[in-house]
């Protein structure tokens, strides 16, 4: 991931992936047990921004099933969309 994304330093993950060597050389892994479904529900934090930017990607139709056939176009067409949205709160 440093390859790619050489600013990233911290990941969040739940306790489920901690266990996953995913090739995060040189970042800080932060693993948090959810507590979902008890009565003393609190979202994990960092979490909210991850599920809001999936729920405004999903209302683009191309983005929401699985048309594009190589995932070049797929990624182009998300940018895409995310585009399109910064532009709509302009």
């Amino acid at each position: 991931i440093r390859l790619y994304y050489p600013s990233v330093s911290l990941v969040k993950a739940d306790k489920g992936y901690c266990a996953v060597d995913s090739g995060l050389d040189g970042c800080v892994v932060e693993c948090e047990k959810s507590n979902f479904g008890t009565a003393d529900f609190r979202p994990l934090s960092g979490r909210w921004v991850v599920e809001r930017t999936n729920s405004w990607l999903e209302n683009y139709q191309r983005l929401c099933r699985n048309y594009e056939r190589y995932l070049s176009s797929a990624r182009v067409m998300t940018y895409l969309a995310a585009i399109l949205f910064m532009l709509r709160l302009c």
